[in-house]
């Protein structure tokens, strides 16, 4: 199986359980061919406390690099961050991932201002917020994440649906002009399939968003947002039997920031 999981998380999150070596000890006996530990970067000052501190970057990326190393031949273990947009604070969150030699950086919005998408806490008190309010706050932070493209990959883009939101035919068109320019700047979109365990029951993106993204011609990796060993490469079949179905005919992997392409068939 010719698959990499893009998306693994670490205990340095604070919200994640499981040694690294698990993560890696799974994803051997699932007969993938690599994983990418993808942890939390969030430099505002009041969310830190779900992240990696910001001195702890050079500890992660050396754990994994030492990992790497106990695995090669068995499994291709990658570095990355998953980066919290905050326009305030890229220019240090990109200094950061250009100091180390990752090979991937995705970038996610999780907050807008004051509103949380993912938090559970959060779904409470946003629950009479409107959904066009909701989407207008999600799309502003998406379009200024994109002014400063300094990643590769826009993580779970359709996040806002996490708990029971709908995406609308409008919000779909949306989306589509958000895939053509997010193909202009050669980004790559996460297929995040924590969605299936999710309120939303479908992956970020779902079969809509990911067959406007197929005619954008938008690449996609694979990610499972894994906060625990038996979370790593979940739902991977059902993810590359939609991909399928919905127009895409390969995957993309990224190593050392530059993309590489598998086809489904291989995968």
């Amino acid at each position: 199986m010719f698959i990499i999981d893009y998306h693994v998380h670490t205990r340095l999150c604070n919200h994640a359980a499981g040694s690294m070596n698990a993560y890696a000890r799974r994803a051997v006996e699932l007969g993938l061919s690599g994983i990418v530990f993808l942890d939390h970067l969030t430099l505002r000052p009041d969310d830190r406390r779900s992240s990696m501190a910001e001195e702890e970057v050079g500890l992660y990326y050396g754990a994994v690099r030492r990992l790497a190393r106990l695995y090669r031949g068995r499994l291709e273990i990658l570095s990355g961050l998953e980066i919290d947009h905050n326009p305030e604070w890229n220019p240090r969150a990109r200094e950061l991932a250009e100091r180390f030699a990752f090979d991937v950086v995705t970038a996610s919005v999780h907050f807008s201002g004051d509103m949380s998408f993912v938090s559970r806490k959060s779904a409470g008190r946003n629950r009479d917020v409107p959904d066009d309010a909701f989407a207008d706050a999600y799309f502003a932070a998406l379009d200024s994440m994109l002014d400063d493209p300094f990643f590769d990959v826009v993580g779970h883009v359709d996040v806002l649906k996490k708990f029971g939101r709908k995406i609308s035919p409008e919000l779909a068109g949306r989306f589509r002009k958000l895939f053509s320019r997010m193909a202009a700047l050669n980004l790559v979109m996460e297929m995040n399939t924590s969605g299936f365990d999710h309120p939303a029951a479908e992956p970020y993106p779902g079969e809509t968003l990911l067959r406007l993204a197929a005619e954008a011609g938008l690449p996609v990796c694979l990610g499972s947002d894994a906060h625990a060993p038996e979370q790593v490469g979940r739902h991977f079949g059902d993810a590359t039997r939609l991909l399928a179905r919905c127009g895409h005919t390969r995957l993309t992997q990224l190593v050392g920031r530059k993309a590489r392409f598998i086809s489904l068939d291989a995968a």
